[in-house]
């Protein structure tokens, strides 16, 4: 049997379907037992197989919950940055002969395209506005009120706050990745080992290798 060319749910499926048939099979059980194979080494294989299946179920959720932080984020980040450049846009008229709110606030320049970069950017801007009276107050006159402007900052803290959370479950999906990885290649050596001693163990009644699932060998 070539595992490279099986799917991790056919390895499972295979190795679950073999390990189950030989211990309720009175006759196959007792023939293995010859072999080393008895109850107590079958139900290993088996457990081996229900943890891998476990962790198979974890790694297809902690993706789900990647995807959907992935999501979160991004939308976070557009809503934000949607609001930030209309203020940025604003700011830059209220304040278009004012040298040093234009780099208190940091106005001049294209914005970032990095996250981080941008972070900084408008965290720099929001902080800088809200603790300057003057700053709010000439912005008021475009209908920026302190309230709307604390508004936008807030949405800025979720975007880098989801951030935070996708990188987070990113980090958590490619764990599960390599726990079920070194799960299930645990799983195929066990069950190659079993599929080479059933073979030697059970040549006699092929019909018995068949119904662990084990193709016989032709001459």
């Amino acid at each position: 049997m070539k595992f490279s060319n099986l799917t991790i749910d056919e390895i499972l499926h295979r190795a679950k379907l073999a390990i189950s048939n030989a211990l309720s099979d009175a006759e196959i059980l007792a023939a293995l037992i010859i072999f080393g194979y008895d109850e107590v080494k079958l139900n290993q294989g088996l457990s081996i197989c229900t943890e891998a299946e476990s962790l198979v179920l974890m790694q297809t959720k902690e993706y789900g919950e990647q995807y959907q932080a992935q999501d979160d984020f991004r939308e976070s980040r557009s809503v934000a940055d949607k609001a930030y450049i209309k203020s940025l846009k604003i700011a830059r008229i209220a304040f278009n002969d004012n040298t040093e709110a234009l780099k208190s606030l940091n106005l001049l320049g294209s914005r970032k395209r990095t996250f981080s970069g941008w972070l900084t950017q408008a965290k720099t801007f929001y902080v800088n506005m809200l603790a300057n009276d003057e700053y709010i107050a000439s912005m008021q006159k475009f209908g920026y009120t302190a309230e709307k402007l604390q508004a936008e900052q807030a949405l800025v803290m979720t975007a880098e706050t989801n951030n935070f959370s996708y990188d987070k479950e990113k980090g958590e999906a490619q764990q599960s990745t390599v726990n079920r990885d070194e799960k299930v290649d645990e799983l195929i050596d066990w069950f190659r080992d079993f599929i080479e001693i059933a073979r030697i163990a059970l040549e006699e009644n092929p019909q018995w290798l068949e119904k662990l699932g084990i193709v016989v060998k032709s001459e």
